[in-house]
């Protein structure tokens, strides 16, 4: 890997690359060895922004990271000419190496809550709770899980055919049943919050509620009016 020209170009902190490659190929220690020179070359830890997919290779980076630190300090059989020297092409003496790679080490440490080696997913809700007007969202929004997303669509579902019950209105139930013919239920309202995007253009076209109702009307040929409950309403005023 020393010799190798395209590794030698994913480790030039002086310029960006994209580094493309099968699992298990070493993407990950190609980016560990990165974010070590970049230290090296005197940026500090907060300033560096390391995005990846999971929560999983977020504790990996960084276990990696302090973990290489601790070893160029130790320096045990001979691992800063193996990585520092060999792997990292530093050009600095070993001494000097050792005395960087302690105060790296601390450095790490003590920036260890600012470090930003997050996944995309935790980086886009950073911006998002820094500019929330301007994203046209709630401040005080919060990301579900996965499992407290379930929970809440279920409890939707149970919901809307408990009204439906409720109001013992036949042609709900009649425009349900038409519909439950070409589908389950379940798909219907994994479809509707696969295109949950789509309600947000149709709030956008129709910025009025009562012109709102009018098209939802229109567009499921319903034959009575249709009645929104208070948080309905706030809900659907929120997104025009």
């Amino acid at each position: 890997m020393l010799f190798d020209p395209n590794f030698q170009n994913a480790l030039d902190v002086s310029s960006n690359c994209f580094v493309f490659a099968s699992a298990g190929s070493g993407k990950t220690k190609t980016l560990v060895d990165r974010y070590i020179k970049l230290l090296f070359s005197g940026i500090k830890p907060r300033e560096i922004l390391c995005l990846t997919f999971t929560n999983n290779a977020v504790f990996e980076m960084r276990e990696r990271i302090s973990a290489i630190l601790e070893k160029l300090l130790i320096n045990k059989d001979d691992y800063i000419q193996k990585y520092a020297i060999n792997t990292l092409g530093l050009s600095m003496d070993l001494q000097t190496i050792v005395k960087t790679s302690q105060k790296l080490f601390l450095d790490f440490q003590d920036d260890i809550s600012d470090i930003k080696i997050l996944t995309i997913h935790s980086f886009c809700k950073n911006i998002l709770k820094k500019f929330p007007l301007e994203a046209n969202i709630a401040p005080n929004f919060e990301i579900i899980d996965e499992r407290e997303s379930k929970i809440l669509i279920n409890e939707a579902k149970t919901n809307v055919l408990k009204k439906l019950c409720a109001q013992e209105s036949d042609y709900l139930l009649k425009e349900l049943t038409e519909v439950l013919s070409f589908q389950t239920f379940e798909a219907l309202v994994k479809n509707i919050c696969g295109d949950f995007s789509k309600f947000f253009e149709f709030f956008s076209i129709n910025r009025d509620l009562d012109l709102y109702k009018e098209q939802l009307k229109t567009n499921f040929k319903l034959s009575a009016n249709i009645e929104f409950s208070k948080e309905q309403e706030e809900f659907i005023n929120l997104n025009f």
